[in-house]
């Protein structure tokens, strides 16, 4: 797996890959969707054929400040219209302190039954997020897992 996320950076003024951190006191504006460029326009070198986005909250926080922010049209159709996608955004919540790892969730980017591409990314940002702090991360493949041998689903 080769996977390419959609870079969308800039954390307490300094650049940052895969990464936006937001105070959960403070929605920003512009949305965050409007400040990030789409994966396929960062360098990607193929297509995109995966997706996933995660919601990481910091330990003052409560998880549902994080889903809030990446379980909305505004934020999710944003990176489905970017790669041209039409099934749901999988996605991972968790709370934790500065430096927790956390495993994104891909699925394939137009058809759900295609299980060669459910497969996970971990990621792990050192700084992040504060206590006061939300990460939230988009990751992207542009395959499946090599090797992959199970059938499409309901086909087996």
């Amino acid at each position: 797996m080769s996977p390419s996320s959609a870079r969308c950076s800039t954390t307490r003024g300094r650049a940052r890959a895969s990464s936006r951190i937001c105070s959960p006191a403070s929605t920003p504006s512009p949305p965050i969707s409007a400040r990030c460029s789409p994966p396929r326009h960062r360098g990607a070198r193929r297509p995109l054929e995966a997706y996933g986005k995660a919601a990481i909250v910091g330990l003052n926080g409560e998880i549902e400040h994080g889903s809030g922010i990446i379980h909305n049209l505004r934020f999710g159709d944003h990176f489905r219209n970017a790669a041209n996608a039409t099934t749901l955004l999988p996605a991972v919540e968790k709370r934790g302190p500065a430096g927790v790892a956390f495993d994104i969730p891909l699925k394939h980017y137009t058809d759900m039954r295609i299980r060669s591409h459910h497969q996970s990314v971990e990621a792990r940002v050192a700084d992040a997020p504060h206590a006061d702090e939300i990460l939230v991360a988009l990751a992207g493949a542009a395959q499946g897992r090599p090797q992959q041998r199970l059938a499409a689903l309901g086909e087996d």
